[in-house]
């Protein structure tokens, strides 16, 4: 519930914003770790569609899965964006990749 004083809520594109102005610091913090997961519990809350928030996810899970102790892999974020958007570019290059980097080259091959 929205208090009078709260600002408004960031929109999805301010979110990726905050992300790769973390991804471009020379070194990640403690409090860059605490950035994204504010980020990733925000989007639980977001009206956003589903493949949007789920993209971000997977995207802040890919760069920085190993940081952030996940309990899900960015895999499976991309899987479910692709599932409503079989297109969707960035969703495919970054679970090839993923798949590639884990050595499941037959899965890299979408």
């Amino acid at each position: 519930m929205e208090r009078k004083n709260d600002p408004p809520p960031m929109s999805i594109e301010q979110l990726w914003e905050q992300v790769y102005a973390i991804q471009g610091h020379p070194e990640i913090t403690g409090s860059d770790l605490t950035a994204l997961r504010s980020i990733i519990h925000k989007l639980n809350d977001y009206d956003a569609p589903e493949p949007k928030r789920d993209l971000l996810r997977g995207y802040i899970l890919y760069h920085f899965g190993h940081s952030l102790a996940a309990h899900r892999t960015c895999a499976e974020y991309f899987e479910n964006v692709l599932k409503h958007e079989p297109d969707n570019d960035t969703a495919l290059l970054y679970l090839g990749h993923y798949y590639f980097d884990n050595g499941d080259y037959h899965e890299s091959r979408i």
